[in-house]
């Protein structure tokens, strides 16, 4: 197309669009063609006003150069330097006066020269401004095409996207009461997109004065209006609700309202979580079918009263145990804080409730505090509480590092309330969820630890020599290096932990202390060793005493128990087996009534007589 400047060639232009858009029905080539013609009329625009900008720089540029006027025209002027020429040369003039006269006529030409510079200024002046009121006009005449152009191309348009032709485009204007505007528009507009996608029907809606417009073919005009006074006869209802419902719909933490409301789209709902009324509004029987729905819910609320920490267990570190127990059991759970005290209540529908409820309580089991009862040797508990617990600590530190964040932290304590070294326990406190992993990683080091002990066997007999009184022996003993833990039990068992170098130390003075304090048991008969050993200790004990390290009588063996070198103890063995040769024990028993008559007499009694007799005690 060749653009045009006349607003009738413009005219003609468009109505010729209109006569091939009736025989085609082509609304989007149509569209095209006129996008593409307003696109070069707003080119023209944009180069005139361009051109416009440029002359009027030029025309202040002239303006700001204008020569100065001159006193007269260029006739004026001629016809003075002809009086001069004339006067000059029919009078016979005085050299001075002649020099004068040429002096003026001099001063005239450049006059004449200003003028006739002036005057060429001021024409090109008037070229400019020329050139400029035709732009003008020029421009004038584009932007009427383009006023008349936009609103064909809106038309054209607007038919292309209704899928009609401009022939077929009418609008009607509908009226409503002012109240009901809002539902044709709908939340966020829905309900009018609905109606102009469902009808092919540009809607405008004036919520002042309630009218409606409507643009469209006729058959969409009346599809269009039918559904718009579908919405505007529509009916509203308070429904009162129980209150779970009214916070199971309202819960941040749920979409349960926006699918309601999905699920009812031509019904608008209003709930607010400080009533337990829901307002519905639609065509009655929309109405009525939400309202089923609502009472078909089953939504139930349950609570339950926590502690502080059983608050924080169920909240989770950022909300995570909440969140997670909303996601898998779609329902809304609220912890409230009420004068120190804490309660969780569950909203939703009654199977999820029930199992949320479940889901709560095994949370709050695994992560309820337990304390296990660890079997530890007198050594082992030694161990950890040596160097002011440094074993012990780290264990706990290395157990923790073992676990997730969630699972909290593990704490290892030596229960105090046992006294005996050879009974002893360590204390695991632990969220129960895990202490399964604590266990075994205590488990795991107190092997460690139990696979470092030396053990040795001595006789018990001497255990507590090997001790020493007050504990000087092995006190000594725990000195060697940096500090050997030592253990001994009555049965003999010798426990050792420490450096290598510190125990093997400690062992070698054990093996010698042993060595020195060899143990032999001599047995005798159990009836009369009390009486034998009273014997031998009232007639040999400074032999004894000054060959061995000790001889004692075992009252639980009933056993006489030697200590000291292999070689001094046979010599005493064979000195009490000699003495026991000669000094035969044999106690007998005599009825009670008898005592008189055995002992009556002093010294003449019937027992010394008999001792004296046979030479024996």
């Amino acid at each position: 197309f060749i653009i045009s400047h006349n607003i009738q060639q413009e005219k003609l232009f468009v109505a010729c669009i209109f006569e091939n858009m009736a025989v085609e029905q082509d609304t989007a080539s149509v569209c095209k063609m006129l996008r593409q013609r307003q696109k070069e009329m707003f080119a023209q625009k944009e180069e005139h006003l361009k051109q416009i900008n440029q002359l009027s720089e030029e025309l202040q540029k002239l303006f700001a150069k204008a020569p100065k006027k001159p006193r007269g025209t260029v006739k004026e002027i001629d016809d003075e330097i002809d009086a001069l020429e004339y006067k000059r040369s029919t009078n016979s003039l005085a050299l001075a006066e002649e020099k004068e006269i040429l002096r003026q006529m001099d001063a005239l030409s450049r006059a004449k020269s200003q003028c006739v510079e002036r005057e060429k200024h001021e024409q090109t002046i008037h070229e400019k401004k020329a050139e400029l009121s035709s732009l003008r006009d020029s421009l004038s005449l584009i932007l009427a095409s383009i006023d008349e152009l936009a609103p064909v191309l809106a038309k054209v348009e607007l038919a292309d996207k209704l899928k009609c032709s401009t022939t077929e485009l009418k609008t009607i204007t509908l009226v409503c009461p002012k109240e009901k505007t809002r539902h044709v528009i709908g939340r966020n507009g829905t309900n009018v997109k609905q109606i102009m996608e469902r009808t092919s029907v540009a809607v405008d809606v004036n919520s002042d004065n309630g009218e409606i417009t409507l643009t469209g073919s006729q058959s969409a005009l009346d599809l269009a209006t039918r559904e718009i006074r579908r919405i505007t006869e529509a009916v509203e209802e308070d429904v009162q609700v129980p209150a779970a419902l009214v916070g199971y719909l309202t819960s941040r933490r749920l979409n349960a309202f926006s699918e309601f409301r999905d699920e009812h789209p031509t019904v608008f709902i209003d709930v607010s979580r400080n009533s337990t009324t829901v307002r519905l509004e639609g065509l009655a029987e929309d109405v009525t079918q939400a309202k089923e729905a609502l009472f078909a819910m089953s939504i139930k609320q349950e609570s339950r009263a926590l502690t502080s920490i059983e608050a924080s267990v169920v909240v989770g570190k950022k909300g995570v145990n909440i969140n997670k127990l909303v996601d898998d059991h779609t329902v809304a759970i609220d912890v409230e804080n009420n004068d120190d005290s804490y309660t969780v209540s569950v909203i939703g529908k009654s199977d999820n409730v029930d199992a949320a409820m479940a889901s709560i309580d095994e949370l709050l089991e695994l992560n309820k505090d337990v304390t296990e009862t660890v079997p530890i040797e007198g050594i082992v508990r030694s161990i950890l509480l040596n160097n002011g617990g440094e074993v012990i600590k780290k264990i706990q530190k290395d157990v923790n590092a073992k676990l997730d964040e969630k699972d909290g932290s593990v704490f290892l304590t030596v229960d105090k309330t046992v006294r005996s070294s050879d009974d002893s326990a360590l204390l695991v406190k632990a969220r129960r969820s895990a202490l399964v992993v604590a266990l075994e990683a205590v488990f795991e080091a107190i092997k460690e630890i139990q696979d470092s002990i030396v053990t040795m066997q001595i006789d018990p007999y001497i255990a507590p020599r090997l001790i020493g009184k007050g504990g000087a022996n092995i006190k000594k003993m725990r000195t060697h290096g940096d500090g050997v833990l030592i253990e001994i039990d009555q049965s003999g068992k010798v426990e050792l932990h420490g450096s290598k170098e510190d125990v093997a130390s400690v062992v070698q003075t054990i093996q010698t202390a042993t060595d020195e304090n060899q143990v032999k048991r001599i047995d005798c008969d159990p009836t009369s060793i009390r009486l034998v050993y009273r014997a031998l200790i009232r007639e040999k004990h400074q032999e004894i005493n000054s060959t061995l390290s000790g001889c004692d009588l075992d009252e639980e063996t009933l056993q006489i128990v030697l200590r000291g070198t292999l070689e001094q103890m046979k010599t005493i063995e064979q000195m009490i087996a000699e003495f026991m040769s000669k000094n035969y024990i044999q106690e007998v028993e005599y009825a009670p009534e008898n005592e008189n008559a055995l002992l009556t007499g002093g010294k003449s009694c019937f027992v010394n007589k008999i001792a004296e007799e046979l030479n024996i005690d």
